[in-house]
């Protein structure tokens, strides 16, 4: 990454989330990254997710992430499941959500969570099960990504 995204990277995770323009300001600095997003900005990119952020920042982020091409998103969210789980439960619950949304998504997340270490499959173990316990209709969806950790 350059010194200027790298710069406005941690600016948009120093920005006070309570101030009234911190949603459009976090949204002007997302969009200077995405022009020049790559898989190298995704593990800073999953440390601006907070639960005490406003959602709307929030789905913005998660929509640039999501410009990522698929592998090199799924690759880093893997490697970013534990912090993301311990430090932004609630994202991480949407984000794997959307990706239990496509079988396509769910093979290819079971194959990059295959080989993790053990605190990654943990976290990831945690969340199928905090996912399930709100209804148990999401068992059919979460259970491919268990079975793939086995």
């Amino acid at each position: 990454m350059t010194t200027d995204i790298e710069e406005t990277l941690s600016q948009l995770g120093t920005l006070d989330a309570g101030a009234p323009d911190f949603v459009p300001r976090f949204e002007a600095g997302l969009a200077e990254v995405v022009p020049r997003l790559d898989g190298a900005m995704m593990p800073r990119l999953l440390t601006l997710f907070a639960d005490d952020r406003p959602d709307a920042a929030m789905f913005s982020l998660i929509h640039t992430v999501e410009k990522l091409d698929r592998a090199t998103y799924l690759s880093g969210l893997a490697d970013g499941m534990s912090s993301l789980v311990r430090v932004a439960p609630r994202w991480a619950s949407i984000i794997v959500m959307r990706v239990l949304n496509d079988p396509d998504y769910v093979q290819a997340f079971g194959t990059e969570l295959r080989d993790r270490d053990a605190e990654t499959k943990e976290a990831v173990t945690w969340l199928m099960n905090a996912i399930n316990a709100r209804s148990s209709s999401f068992k059919e969806k979460t259970q491919p990504l268990l079975d793939a950790m086995q």
